[in-house]
């Protein structure tokens, strides 16, 4: 399933909740949604986002939990406003990153602690 290309229309749209809709991908208009800043993709089947996925700079909280990313994708470092990020039981155990989380304040990750190696903070 895919959400329609015309989703980025919703100009307005601050808080979006879409889990457990078997998505497989997001159009790249998604990114003009630019008032959103929480984000519900939990429980769907994403393995990645579109390019324009960082340009949603005031998102606040974002779940992406138990979809199919094997990695935390680059485009996070980003979200410049990101403070609450949920990578939850992915497809891998091993789902590590390297991406500059600016402004994060709470992050839930199952991941090996050897795998985290790549995470850092910049204020």
């Amino acid at each position: 399933m895919a959400l329609p290309t015309t989703i980025g229309n919703l100009k307005s749209l601050k808080k979006f909740y879409i889990s457990a809709n078997q998505l497989i991908n997001l159009s790249d208009s998604f990114g003009e949604l630019h008032n959103l800043i929480d984000l519900d993709l939990r429980a769907n089947m994403l393995k990645l986002l579109p390019e324009t996925f960082g340009n949603l700079k005031n998102l606040i909280n974002l779940d992406l939990s138990f979809n199919k990313f094997v990695n935390i994708p680059n485009i996070i470092g980003d979200l410049s406003s990101l403070q609450r990020l949920n990578m939850q039981l992915n497809m891998s155990e091993s789902l590590c990153f390297a991406v500059s989380l600016k402004k994060i304040e709470h992050w839930e990750i199952f991941c090996k602690p050897e795998n985290l190696a790549g995470i850092y903070w910049k204020s």
